[in-house]
């Protein structure tokens, strides 16, 4: 969410930024300083970021768990020993161990309780429909498109291409759409959100599931079911532990035919 909103307010920015200095033509920077106008929100990040400590999740995966903790604590404002912080250590924790005994990409070509070839195949074709479909050509090339096409004045070109950018922001409306007709969802993280997914056979059965489904978190966010108590947690351990069963026996039967 997020991420979006910050690509489409970037697009309503730059469009508004061009329109106003296109009234500096035939002035070169009419064009110049907008393109350079771009490596000041670089500098900003660079500057910032170096302040920054390292991922919770990179810091578990690198055996830096105390790390990991007091820096998750720091973000959430709470101590580390909190039972939020813990709960989203294990989680973390959960999915570096579960990660690491993944079989890399041929695993997004299976077809195993989780589905993945189902996912994979979603998000390539959610995103070439998206591509596919001409809007980023017509983002990109509004004004021009809109003047050279379809004939209007430069100047109303621009005014149209840059409310054709300020415009994007009504993508954000799919959240409160969301909520009004699946209010099941309301108070619930894309965590519990993905494994309700992962129980239902077909889209007919997700209302049936959220609704049986504990919430994990309250209406002002705090805590209800601890992560350790989930049925999450328990999956993903008792598949750690599996796999290194098999790794074990697998050891074990190497051993002894490099024996014989």
């Amino acid at each position: 969410m997020v991420e979006g909103a910050l690509i489409t307010g970037g697009v309503c920015f730059s469009y508004w930024l061009d329109f106003g200095f296109s009234f500096l033509d035939p002035n070169s920077v009419a064009w110049r300083f907008p393109i350079a106008f771009q490596i000041f929100f670089a500098l900003v990040i660079l500057a910032f970021i170096l302040e920054l400590p390292e991922s919770p999740r990179w810091l578990v995966l690198k055996g830096k768990e105390d790390e990991a903790l007091n820096v998750l604590g720091a973000l959430s404002d709470l101590p580390s020993d909190d039972p939020y912080i813990w709960g989203e250590f294990q989680a973390i924790k959960d999915t570096v161990l579960e990660n690491q005994k993944a079989g890399g990409l041929r695993d997004l070509f299976t077809m195993g309780p989780d589905r993945h070839l189902h996912r994979s195949v979603l998000a390539y074709v959610n995103q070439m429909f998206q591509q596919i479909s001409g809007i980023n050509l017509i983002t990109y090339y509004a004004a021009t498109i809109y003047q050279n096409e379809i004939k209007l004045d430069p100047l109303t070109s621009r005014i149209l291409a840059a409310a054709n950018g300020t415009g994007e922001h009504r993508n954000a409306a799919i959240f409160p759409v969301v909520w009004f007709f699946y209010p099941e969802t309301a108070y619930r993280s894309l965590e519990e959100m993905d494994g309700i997914f992962r129980k239902c056979h077909s889209v007919f059965t997700v209302v049936n599931i959220a609704k049986n489904e504990p919430q994990r978190y309250g209406k002002n966010g705090e805590l209800l079911i601890r992560y350790e108590e989930t049925e999450e947690h328990r999956e993903r351990q008792a598949s750690v532990v599996s796999n290194k069963g098999m790794e074990h026996n697998m050891e074990k039967f190497e051993g002894i035919h490099s024996e014989g």
